[in-house]
């Protein structure tokens, strides 16, 4: 008998019960399968929650959906668009539905996966996808799904149209059935024996043995499929400070807690989250904004010394969770047919309003969500105020336990309030005082002085300096933030003085990074570091080989510029911090991490608004050896020039030693 994850009666008394053709599937799957196959009911994978998928080690996946849909109470649309009949309303497509749920393995999920696919497209037949009509036959399937060709051959008829219509119309209906036969197989309620399976199983190649399908993709498949126990031995132990404890308490309500860089923001977010559930025995949910720092918060939830599961914890970047919620509940993008020709600021406001910030969007799907008893936002200073109200409409549970994280100097994306001229965070529908975190535990004391003294010169304008706590001068004498002004960009130039400098620090690669505003500068500064030392690094974004062989394949076309997308995307979704390797990032990137020694590249050639913020979010990175270098900011180096703990380096040949 195949191996059902979870268990049976864990199916049985799910909150949302599985539908009868849910449990046919299973059912079917469990006697006709032997224990070389895995069968994974609702897996959450990252936001996605597929119906079934099936894994045979050695031989690949499939995506099965289910659908106890009664075909006659549908129709589609010239375009192929699934509307339903009493309403007209649009639904997603069921065969979009599963292919996104499979493109999402490939672009977010399982790591070097996609890059594979970019360089041998056989690795896309790892992953197949499945339609089970559980009221359907087989046949009644596809008659549907070719009905607009039908009503478009009506409409030829009705126009007499000429024979060159009736051909191009029959080679689109040719390429849609081939597209069907190679991504989608059709399972009616007639394919529910043995043979049909076992020729379903043999011709997308699972029940035979892959080269492509590696134990070690079976490994990181199964990684995502079935999340492990974390014992209280696998934490650390930690000294948390009194407030730190105080605001890791979990408790029902609402609490806006904000701090300056390095305050353990993160760490008490990561220790209220598991306290609340072990507090409520309910799954918690952790938005961020940064697609990164999801694994950020994933390590500090790890070194918390507690027994879970980690089933228990949906951690996700913002958007991947909401287009996650939407595949699943079947909401379709409605996209206008001249989309592509808008201006970017129009298509932002366009998914604002109708999607990401459409405070009705899931009025019909609340008794299908599965709310959380606890909602955790970090970074609440890049989120937009409806954001917010969305997600504790639809997803809190009531009396529910609502907390958000921030520090409006790091508003990089300008979504802080103003108030008399100051930017404030302010989370209109939470009342109440912010709860503060004032003591840097991150930077060093010279490093603090340099971060207090950034915000009184650049940001005061705009901000209200913090009141460090750990601000202490006579370090000075010891201590140094090391600054450079070079005056051009050289990207050689710099990476050769980023490698000797980094070995003058004696810093080793797994401890530092190096940041900039610019992914063009860190993509060719990475590839002349490269070359220059013959090490391995880690950029959080294509490498110049890897752009420079989708430019030549591509162009620069629009599938240039979504493939360069998908693999930032998935850069950024499986970076960690202990690779071993010198990291290469944006600020925007790398925001709410943190590095032992940290170079920043400062350029003033930026059209950022936010261009002070990016920079001092940048240096607060950094917890020990801060190192500047300065493109062509004048006025940041006449800034530099004032502070006595500035360590300035003339020039790269005539440094053999630190000073």
């Amino acid at each position: 008998m195949a191996i059902l994850y979870p268990k049976y009666e864990t199916i049985k008394n799910l909150r949302v019960p599985p539908t009868e053709g849910e449990f046919k599937m299973i059912d079917f799957l469990l006697e006709n399968l032997n224990d070389e196959y895995e069968i994974y009911f609702q897996p959450f994978l990252n936001g996605d929650c597929p119906d079934i998928i099936l894994m045979r080690k050695g031989g690949g996946v499939l995506i099965i959906e289910v659908k106890d849909w009664d075909l006659n109470s549908y129709h589609l649309d010239y375009r192929k668009r699934w509307f339903v009949n009493y309403n007209n309303a649009l639904i997603k497509s069921p065969i979009s539905q599963v292919l996104k749920y499979k493109e999402n393995m490939y672009d977010l999920h399982i790591q070097n996966l996609l890059e594979l696919k970019l360089r041998d497209y056989r690795y896309w037949y790892i992953v197949n996808c499945a339609i089970f009509f559980y009221k359907e036959n087989e046949n009644d399937v596809r008659e549907f799904l070719l009905s607009p060709f039908e009503q478009q051959r009506e409409f030829l008829n009705d126009k007499k149209a000429q024979k060159d219509a009736y051909d191009r119309l029959k080679k689109s209906e040719e390429s849609y059935l081939t597209f069907l036969n190679k991504n989608i197989e059709l399972i009616g309620k007639n394919n529910l024996n043995s043979k049909d399976l076992k020729d379903l199983l043999y011709r997308k190649w699972i029940s035979r043995q892959s080269f492509n399908f590696s134990s070690e993709l079976y490994d990181s498949f199964k990684r995502y499929l079935k999340p492990s126990f974390h014992s209280l031995d696998d934490g650390r132990n930690f000294k948390y400070t009194k407030k730190q404890l105080e605001l890791s308490t979990s408790k029902q309500g609402e609490q806006k807690i904000k701090g300056i860089v390095g305050a353990g923001k993160t760490l008490v977010l990561a220790k209220r989250a598991v306290n609340a559930h072990i507090r409520t025995n309910e799954k918690v949910l952790v938005l961020t904004y940064n697609i990164s720092l999801k694994n950020y918060i994933h390590d500090k939830v790890s070194r918390v010394r507690e027994d879970f599961y980690w089933e228990n914890f949906h951690i996700l970047n913002y958007h991947d969770f909401f287009n996650s919620m939407m595949n699943n509940f079947g909401i379709e993008f409605d996209i206008p047919e001249d989309f592509d020709n808008w201006e970017n600021w129009r298509k932002e406001q366009f998914f604002n309003d109708k999607y990401y910030g459409n405070i009705n969007l899931f009025k019909d799907f609340q008794n299908r969500i599965e709310k959380y008893s606890a909602i955790l936002i970090d970074e609440v200073q890049d989120y937009r105020t409806v954001w917010l109200r969305l997600i504790k409409k639809c997803f809190l549970a009531e009396n529910g336990e609502f907390v958000v994280f921030g520090d409006s100097k790091q508003d990089i994306y300008n979504r802080v309030s103003l108030v008399e001229s100051k930017k404030v965070l302010v989370i209109p529908d939470s009342p109440g005082r912010w709860a503060e975190l004032n003591q840097s535990f991150r930077l060093t004391p010279i490093i603090t002085a340099f971060a207090s003294d950034f915000q009184k010169k650049f940001l005061a304008e705009r901000h209200i300096p913090d009141e460090f706590e750990n601000i202490d001068f006579q370090s000075a004498l010891f201590d140094k933030v090391h600054y450079k002004y070079f005056g051009t960009l050289d990207f050689k130039v710099l990476a050769d003085f980023i490698s000797s400098y980094s070995t003058k620090l004696e810093s080793h690669p797994n401890d530092v990074c190096v940041l900039s505003l610019s992914i063009e500068t860190i993509r060719e500064i990475d590839f002349h570091f490269r070359k220059a030392t013959n090490e391995r690094s880690y950029i959080m974004a294509e490498t110049k080989e890897f752009y420079d062989h989708l430019k030549e394949k591509y162009g620069q076309t629009k599938k240039f510029y979504k493939e360069l997308d998908k693999i930032r995307k998935n850069k950024k979704l499986h970076f960690w911090m202990n690779s071993g390797v010198t990291k290469f990032s944006t600020v925007h990137s790398y925001k709410g991490w943190e590095i032992k020694t940290l170079f920043l590249i400062v350029q003033k050639d930026t059209l950022e608004t936010t261009y002070k913020e990016l920079v001092y979010t940048g240096f607060t990175r950094c917890m020990n050896n801060l190192v500047i270098l300065d493109i062509d900011d004048n006025e940041l180096s006449t800034f530099m020039d004032e502070l006595q703990f500035v360590e300035k380096i003339e020039n790269p040949a005539a440094n053999k030693e630190l000073r």
